[in-house]
């Protein structure tokens, strides 16, 4: 993902205007060299960087310029201050110089009056990528095609310089695949972006605005991936470009990456930005560890309470009153012991992808945040070697917890299978006798398919529990009219459009050969 970061910065223009007096003879070799002294007179032009000049009537400033009777030449230098000009406080400079030229034969050195500058503090920015590890999208080792959905790329820029940042942009190309060792059709899309909280237009560019000393600006991407997988590793790197040739004139600290759990809300302070928990210290399940604070830049310590059953080491299960029904959409999270300071829950959803998660709110009234600090992720996990299991989880984030939640739900239609009757076909017939192999095909965007029922009118005439989804069936003389019946994992039924068939009474008799030409016992050589 390439990003171009623009920022307006102060620089000083130095002019020097030369005039040669209108008598016959030029100016010669001429030669100008810039000397910045700090207020002690010390050299200092290892702290600024200096252009190429811009010249006007000359065409070389450096020993081989002339300048014609009765002309005048200017040359223009921008001189830009390093982080190390001024470092803390506005300090000041002097800019001179010596001139040198020949003049009828006559080599001539002159100085250049020193001119005071203040410098003023620079910008110390540091670049914090978040990158979310798990990506969720199609599944290509299934023939159902699964939504994608959307993933974070965050970002949290923190000024640990002396001077505020100004107009501080950035601009983002479309995502591309640079190595792809399995060949897969995958394709990456940037969809928009938002500013400390708010979105901005056009989405590929983030105008992050003024940044002061202490201070931080934030931006979130939201990216498309079309298929599901997980990124292994992340790396950024930034190349500073000008034509100073002193990489000091930068003004960009560091850049390092992290990835990211999820997007969260820190309650206080409240500043609008959006929080980033990340997980800094390998472990087998990928849990968080630390909290990124948007409002400096700051890490914290993050405690993982996981009960979640699936898990590597689950804790014992958290206490809840549950399920969740229709009669009993308000249920109750205890969890048994709860450190101070903040803390990350992962546990098996009560809602089970039936019934929507509406609210949180802690024992002590606090309203936990939905979508930023409470959420749930449903997804069909399939292990190498094991059968697909439908995997449902919620997930808390909080700061002092009282170990109490009460959680509210709402109830969801579920979204039947897609089912269809592959095999036979509707209008088939078959002779008696006939054994058939009932063939169906099911998806669903919400849990995996745990069963197939085939049907003859109202009874059962077989189950298949896996893919593909097929049952032998010997059907009696006569019309039959078949449906298949799909149910996935929350109890959600589809049914197959119908197909009628027909098993003759009577065996069709066997075709009637009789040669007719040549006749029997023709003299066919005569």
């Amino acid at each position: 993902l390439s990003q171009d970061v623009a920022i307006t910065r102060t620089a000083f223009r130095a002019t020097l205007k030369i005039g040669n007096s209108p008598v016959n003879v030029p100016l010669q070799n001429l030669k100008v060299m810039l000397d910045i002294r700090d207020a002690k007179s010390n050299p200092a032009n290892a702290a600024f960087g200096i252009s190429d000049p811009v010249l006007t009537s000359i065409s070389d400033v450096a020993g081989n310029g002339t300048i014609a009777p009765g002309a005048q030449a200017t040359a223009v230098w921008t001189i830009l201050p390093t982080r190390d000009a001024a470092p803390l406080a506005d300090t000041k400079y002097t800019v001179g110089g010596t001139i040198t030229y020949t003049l009828a034969g006559v080599n001539i050195s002159l100085p250049l009056f020193p001119a005071p500058i203040t410098v003023k503090p620079d910008p110390l920015l540091q670049f914090h990528y978040f990158l979310q590890r798990d990506v969720y999208g199609d599944d290509p080792f299934t023939p159902e095609v699964e939504p994608s959905e959307p993933f974070s790329l965050g970002l949290i820029v923190v000024n640990k310089g002396a001077g505020a940042a100004h107009n501080l942009s950035i601009t983002s190309s479309q995502p591309k695949i640079v190595e792809n060792e399995k060949g897969l059709q995958i394709a990456f899309q940037l969809l928009g972006a938002s500013v400390n909280g708010q979105p901005v237009s056009p989405s590929l560019t983030a105008a992050l605005g003024d940044i002061a000393p202490g201070k931080t600006s934030v931006a979130d991407f939201l990216l498309l991936s079309s298929l599901q997988g997980k990124f292994l590793s992340y790396n950024a790197k930034f190349k500073h470009k000008d034509d100073l040739n002193n990489p000091r004139t930068s003004i960009l600290d560091s850049v390092d990456t992290h990835f990211l759990e999820h997007v969260v809300r820190v309650v206080a302070p409240s500043d609008g930005k959006p929080d980033f928990l990340t997980n800094e210290t390998p472990n087998t399940d990928n849990l968080p560890d630390t909290l990124w604070n948007s409002v400096d830049g700051s890490t914290a310590a993050v405690t993982v309470l996981d009960s979640a059953s699936d898990d590597t080491n689950p804790l014992p299960a958290f206490v809840t009153d549950g399920p969740v029904t229709n009669s009993n959409l308000v249920v109750h999270l205890t969890v048994p012991t709860t450190p101070s300071g903040f803390i990350y829950i992962r546990t098996d959803d009560p809602g089970r992808n039936i019934y929507q998660l509406a609210g949180v709110v802690r024992s002590d009234g606090k309203n936990i945040t939905l979508g930023d600090d409470a959420w749930t992720t449903h997804r069909t996990i399939r292990l190498k070697g094991q059968a697909p299991y439908a995997q449902n989880r919620l997930y808390l984030f909080d700061d002092s917890s009282t170990g109490a939640y009460t959680l509210t739900y709402q109830a969801v239609a579920p979204i039947p299978p897609i089912v269809s009757l592959v095999n036979p076909h509707d209008g088939d017939t078959f002779s008696p006798n006939t054994t058939l192999t009932l063939g169906a095909t099911a998806t669903s965007i919400q849990a995996i398919i745990k069963e197939l029922d085939f049907y003859d009118g109202s009874t059962l005439i077989g189950t298949s529990l896996t893919a593909p989804f097929t049952a032998p069936y010997l059907p009696a003389a006569g019309p039959h009219t078949l449906l298949a019946v799909a149910i996935d994992a929350n109890g959600a039924k589809g049914t197959s459009t119908s197909v009628n068939i027909t098993v003759s009474s009577v065996a069709t008799p066997p075709p009637t050969v009789r040669i007719t030409s040549p006749s029997d016992g023709a003299d066919l050589f005569a």
